[in-house]
């Protein structure tokens, strides 16, 4: 049932034509009255005064003074404010924009402000156009932002314009679209090839899922002018869960030699409250993983397992970062997940190499996050027979167990040593055909201790089982 309260001004009107009415009928000078103030709430009866001794005195109206409750002035809000724009070149890396705006608010944070950035060549030829949508900017701060830039031909962009699209709203700082993210360890050094790289850790301390998130570092003289940028995008952070930051940028050592600079994130993002997780399944799991030196390169495997029985999962991702010593960020990378069907365990392998950190790896950390849904019956899974190690390659005979030819499919070797651990291993394109056995190839390079391996297959995408009968 609908109800409505009575607000504390509501008696004042009532009131003061009740006065109004005793004054008319009242002859005499009104007296001036103590200010009014409100009377505490009690639950007593008020004693009752005989008729008889009501006096012409106590009938008198007496003048009240009223002091009505105002709510404090809420602040202006003033639109946001651009402090420096430029762009910057790198012959490894290409371009990138950078600039800097600033909340001159004090008490709210901006929401949703949109910014186009033009980028133009030394005779004003438009080049580029990107259009920014900017996560909620802190009170009283500075926010730098930095992208790509993209030009065809031998074109060269001589600065860039940015233009306000949308201010934006103020946000009340307990809004639950404001993320917290901690910056940490932020370090910065030169690599291999002489160019400056900046690595720091984000951790997501709430209980949200953010994706979408664009992390940018901005490289400030001792002037506080912008002399470099890089940006590293994020496609998911879990809850409660940190993530490594690697930054290259345009600055090498001659850029620097006589100055100091310092390096500042920030992180834009994205709340995404609706994962499209069903309410009766779970997200995968990572059973284990582990990695070792192959070559001159790393290798990287991992078990994941889909708990469901009724649904298969696609697209998911996987975000996989490498640290040094000191929590130093050596190389981060993202992963898509082939198709998980019902119940299925899948090994997945990587490798990348380092030379641009030639580092000890004090420790790798993944995050897993769970892509699309797919109601699904328990479906065969391709078997693996005659398996044998020969040579730095795995060999093996796979079955197909579906009416249905599967061209190019990606077969993973995952490799143990001899206590079991999981030390990497490679990977191989196979074309399957319908009902068949496919003899499987796959060489996997130098590894100190090789004792045993798996295989295991899965197609690309969930499209290619539908319409399949279940095991």
């Amino acid at each position: 049932m609908n109800s409505k309260k009575l607000s504390p001004q509501s008696w004042i009107a009532p009131f003061l034509f009740f006065l109004i009415v005793l004054s008319a009928c009242s002859p005499g000078t009104v007296e001036t009255a103590p200010e009014y103030v409100t009377p505490a709430t009690s639950t007593e009866k008020p004693t009752e005064v005989p008729e008889e001794q009501v006096t012409a005195t106590q009938q008198e109206p007496t003048e009240v003074t009223l002091t009505l409750a105002t709510e404090a002035p809420k602040e202006e809000i003033k639109p946001l404010v651009i402090l420096q724009q430029h762009v910057f070149h790198s012959s490894r890396y290409g371009a990138v924009y950078a600039f800097l705006i600033e909340n001159p608010n004090q008490e709210s944070y901006i929401a949703n402000s949109i910014f186009q950035v033009d980028a133009f060549d030394a005779n004003n030829n438009l080049l580029d156009t990107r259009t920014i949508d900017l996560s909620p900017i802190p009170p009283g701060e500075t926010f730098g932002v930095s992208g790509p830039l993209i030009t065809e031909g031998n074109n060269t962009f001589s600065r860039v314009e940015v233009i306000t699209i949308y201010e934006g709203e103020p946000l009340p700082a307990t809004s639950n679209q404001i993320a917290n993210f901690e910056i940490s360890d932020l370090q910065y050094g030169t690599s291999l090839y002489g160019y400056i790289y900046a690595s720091a850790i984000i951790k997501n301390p709430s209980g949200n899922y953010y994706s979408w998130l664009n992390t940018s570092v901005l490289f400030f003289d001792e002037s506080g002018e912008i002399v470099g940028a890089a940006y590293k995008d994020l496609s998911f952070i879990n809850p409660t869960s940190s993530s490594g930051l690697l930054f290259r940028s345009n600055l090498t050592d001659a850029d620097i030699k006589d100055s100091s600079i310092t390096p500042v994130v920030n992180v834009q993002y994205y709340l995404d409250d609706q994962r499209g997780i069903p309410d009766d399944a779970s997200e995968l799991t990572v059973i284990d993983y582990g990695f070792s030196p192959k070559d001159d390169d790393f290798s990287f495997g991992v078990l994941i397992n889909n708990p469901n029985q009724n649904y298969a999962v696609e697209f998911s991702l996987l975000t996989m970062t490498v640290y040094g010593l000191e929590n130093r960020v050596l190389f981060t990378e993202e992963y898509s997940i082939p198709v998980l069907t019902p119940n299925q365990t899948l090994g997945v392998t990587y490798s990348w190499n380092f030379a641009e950190n030639d580092q000890f790896i004090d420790r790798i950390d993944i995050q897993l996050s769970s892509g699309y849904y797919y109601e699904s019956d328990i479906l065969p899974f391709f078997e693996t027979e005659n398996l044998s190690i020969s040579n730095n390659r795995v060999l093996g005979t796979i079955k197909n167990p579906f009416a249905k030819d599967f061209p190019s499919l990606m077969v993973f070797a995952l490799l143990h040593d001899d206590s079991g651990n999981i030390i990497g291993g490679s990977y191989g394109w196979f074309d399957f055909l319908a009902e068949s056995n496919t003899n499987i190839e796959i060489p996997f390079g130098s590894f100190e201790n090789v004792a045993s391996a798996e295989l295991y297959t899965s197609v690309n995408i969930m499209s290619d089982l539908q319409g399949l009968p279940p095991d």
